[in-house]
């Protein structure tokens, strides 16, 4: 059931005959519950880990998004995935170019100035300064998924100086395809990370480990002219934390595609700072094509008895 479920329908059905599926269709949560004793496979995203759990026929669930946490956080739903049935695999592998061109956008959206730009033409004003060049900057990204993974590359090739966090710390290797990231920190090294860049980008998936990992006293350790950019998960960020940090001048800048709670409540304090920037949870949205495409290449290789791609680890989260 994921949003636009008639473009999901029309592509799955073009192609349903041929591969031996039978498609039925809900476009809403009391929807899904009315077909619940149906499907063997589910493809979709919004639903509440607890209707998924009263389809007793469920073998394989193709989450749309590329987050888990809203299934993983219920208990019986994340030991039904450990247990292995129904197997869960989220969308991975199509977010990383529109991701990282937001990312990067943003990042030459404040080196270049471009508010100072903007604020000149509204009161007509011809005054050169000297923009700065991402060149030479140094960007780090927590979580070196398929996503990091692709902002890291981006931004190595626009001569950024890429560091890199990850769960399982350093070790990377051009056979990865992270050449580009000149340092890998683990746990451990996370102050050391977090200090040294000029851009933080969140990448992260958000687990019990993850939940707040990024709060006040950890932000302001990040240098005052530094920017944090959060494409991940709201949760991985205390968001009470980030106001404090901001208010003590460290970081400078903060972009927030996604907070903790969606969408950003009205009343929030982060709308009326002008060193924020809040954007609706666009910079990777689901594509119909692309994600009946990743479905119907891992409802092959689950016929098959093949590894399917963005199978989630229930011991992880992810």
């Amino acid at each position: 059931m994921p949003a636009r479920t008639g473009e999901y329908e029309r592509q799955l059905r073009q192609v349903a005959p041929g591969v031996g599926l039978e498609v039925q269709v809900a476009a809403s949560v009391d929807e899904v519950r009315a077909h619940r004793l149906w499907p063997e496979f589910f493809l979709g995203a919004g639903v509440p880990p607890e209707i998924l759990l009263e389809m007793p026929r469920l073998e394989w669930i193709q989450w749309a998004w590329a987050g888990v946490d809203r299934l993983m956080i219920d208990s019986r739903f994340s030991a039904a995935v450990v247990a292995g049935r129904p197997l869960l695999t989220r969308a991975v592998g199509l977010f990383g170019p529109s991701v990282a061109e937001y990312v990067l956008a943003w990042c030459l959206f404040l080196t270049q100035d471009i508010p100072r730009t903007l604020g000149a033409r509204k009161w007509r004003t011809w005054r050169r300064f000297e923009p700065g060049m991402l060149g030479g900057k140094r960007l780090g990204v927590a979580g070196l998924g398929s996503i990091g993974a692709e902002v890291a590359r981006r931004a190595g090739a626009m001569d950024l100086d890429v560091w890199g966090l990850r769960r399982c710390g350093p070790g990377v290797s051009s056979s990865t395809g992270l050449g580009c990231v000149s340092r890998v920190f683990g746990p451990d090294g996370i102050k050391e990370f977090v200090s040294g860049v000029d851009f933080l980008v969140l990448t992260l998936p958000l687990t019990t480990q993850t939940r707040g990992l990024f709060g006040g006293e950890l932000l302001r350790l990040m240098k005052p002219t530094a920017t944090l950019i959060n494409v991940g998960r709201g949760g991985v960020v205390d968001e009470d934390g980030l106001l404090t940090a901001l208010g003590s001048g460290r970081p400078g800048w903060a972009v927030l595609d996604v907070v903790e709670k969606e969408p950003l409540p009205r009343m929030s304090p982060l709308w009326s700072l002008p060193n924020v920037v809040i954007t609706p949870h666009h910079s990777g949205l689901s594509r119909p094509a692309d994600i009946a495409a990743l479905f119907l290449r891992n409802l092959a290789a689950y016929r098959a008895g093949l590894p399917l791609e963005g199978l989630v680890r229930g011991d992880l989260g992810y």
